[in-house]
């Protein structure tokens, strides 16, 4: 007889019933990880992190044409038209997992793994450089998906914040091409 299987509600990752945690508000139980990060702490200055929503378009697509922002993203070099931003919404794969980061009730950043298994976060709260949100956030996605996934990360030869974020939280540098350096995760935070 087959064991029976659930899908967390966050990021779809497959448990056995009994792994899964009941999270207030959500109609779907989610894993332990996706908990952690999604259910509110009784801190003052919460990290939470649930999948985006269309209600966070018009705010991500305002961090996105931030060009403190977008200034490393490998795929864009301007601006984006909201017209192709809902469009990538609503065209994104199955398998890619884009979460939209909250601190203290407050949207923050996004952290993502696209279809290919390359990893993306930023913090777009620019007062909030420097806090760990980020580190909090990648160890988060890491345990989440390291098992199911092998992740990587492109990130430009001049983001030397990112590299080193990268480098913490257990990734390793294994190529550069042209101005990029290409990252694999290789195992726990340092």
């Amino acid at each position: 007889m087959g064991r029976m299987s659930s899908s967390c509600a966050f990021c779809s990752g497959t448990f056995s019933p009994d792994e899964l945690l009941s999270l207030d508000g959500a109609s779907s139980p989610v894993c332990p990880a996706c908990y952690e990060l999604a259910e509110p702490s009784t801190d003052a200055a919460s990290l939470t992190v649930g999948p985006i929503q269309r209600a966070d378009l018009e705010l991500v697509l305002a961090w996105r044409n931030n060009p403190v922002i977008y200034e490393h993203f490998a795929e864009q070099d301007g601006p984006i038209q909201w017209a192709d931003h809902v469009d990538w919404f609503e065209s994104r794969p199955p398998t890619r997992r884009d979460y939209v980061a909250s601190y203290d009730g407050r949207r923050i950043g996004v952290v993502a793994v696209d279809a290919s298994d390359f990893v993306s976060i930023y913090i777009a709260e620019l007062t909030l450089w420097g806090e760990g949100l980020a580190t909090r956030l990648l160890d988060w996605l890491t345990t989440r998906f390291h098992s199911m996934r092998d992740l990587q990360a492109e990130i430009h030869a001049n983001n030397e914040r990112s590299q080193r974020l990268f480098e913490r939280c257990g990734f390793e540098r294994t190529n550069r091409e042209d101005d990029w350096y290409v990252y694999a995760y290789v195992g726990d935070s340092q």
